[in-house]
């Protein structure tokens, strides 16, 4: 199987060659090659495999919101499968959770505004004296 994702949900004729107008690079990319009787290329430079059949991860890249998915034929009339094809997305968070990035935010503003009083009574006990 190959799949291309894509900034959009258009598609294009196979007869032109780029079909898949707001395709997005990502993983390895893989030669089609062309379709068996009237040799129209098949190639996309940001086509990948998807292997294996039990499955695989591959990072979404920024801005996909589509994923195509076809099978790596030169010709499609003879294909006929009873399975189903099943894609599932995970979200993945990288870094710290926003909650600690909030955390860290809070305990800092609070800390400005305790140095923030402090130094404010002491310049006010220095003109006092």
């Amino acid at each position: 199987m190959i799949g291309v994702f894509s900034s959009n949900n258009g598609l294009l004729s196979v007869s032109e060659a780029e079909r898949v107008p707001g395709a997005i690079n990502a993983g390895q990319d893989i030669d089609t090659g062309e379709t068996w009787f009237s040799k129209e290329n098949t190639d996309l430079p940001e086509d990948f495999q998807i292997t294996p059949s039990t499955g695989f991860t591959i990072q979404v890249p920024q801005n996909a919101k589509y994923l195509f998915i076809s099978m790596l034929d030169s010709w499609y009339p003879d294909n006929t499968s009873p399975n189903q094809i099943t894609v599932t997305i995970e979200k993945q968070t990288n870094g710290f959770p926003l909650e600690y990035i909030l955390a860290i935010v809070i305990i800092a503003a609070i800390l400005f505004l305790i140095m923030f009083f402090i130094r404010r009574r002491r310049k006010k006990e220095t003109k006092t004296l």
